[in-house]
């Protein structure tokens, strides 16, 4: 089980504490999505495990909620925001997720903040990782940029970089991520 907080301040305070990352997802009553959610990736176990040791799970009501959605461009459930202890944010989508994309987006979210922290080994472990389980989501695109990125971050190398992008518009060549490759 995912044990959400709904207090936006504390969930900062435990993430300073903890040194995790918030994941906060805004809801309100009604939302369609927010249920889905609820009835079928949040009962998840890997979804569990991952998000219970990986980040301080923080849910907010859109509506409700003024003070905590006052840092965020939220307009729409569910939507997601991942940020460090700080509440300063590296990665947001929107929309219900089903358990594969939602691992891959749980992924993505992670990555982004400990690249903010110079966590690179970490990083890059996290993404191969990532991508052996989900190598046919259309959104493990986006963890092969962030693992070529990371790969040059680690090592400076450009050839290997472009190698890695290469990788990208042969695996994914319809994906955003490919046509951002010149």
């Amino acid at each position: 089980m995912i044990n959400w907080i709904r207090n936006f301040d504390f969930a900062k305070e435990t993430a300073r504490k903890s040194g995790k990352a918030i994941l906060l997802q805004f809801r309100m009553d009604n939302c369609s999505g927010c249920k889905k959610m609820n009835e079928s990736s949040y009962l998840d176990k890997d979804i569990i495990q991952f998000v219970n040791e990986n980040y301080i799970p923080l849910k907010l009501d859109i509506v409700k909620d003024r003070e905590g959605r006052r840092n965020y461009p939220a307009i729409w459930t569910p939507s997601f925001y991942f940020a460090d202890y700080s509440g300063k944010l590296f990665y947001s989508i929107d929309g219900y997720l089903n358990q594969e994309d939602f691992l891959v987006v749980l992924n993505i979210g992670l990555a982004r903040v400990l690249l903010s922290k110079g966590k690179y080994n970490e990083v890059y472990d996290l993404l191969q990782n990532a991508i052996k389980k989900h190598p046919k989501n259309p959104r493990t695109a986006a963890l092969y940029m962030l693992k070529a990125q990371t790969h040059f971050l680690l090592n400076r190398n450009r050839e290997e970089f472009l190698k890695l992008l290469e990788e990208i518009a042969v695996l994914f060549p319809n994906s955003a991520e490919a046509r951002q490759i010149d």
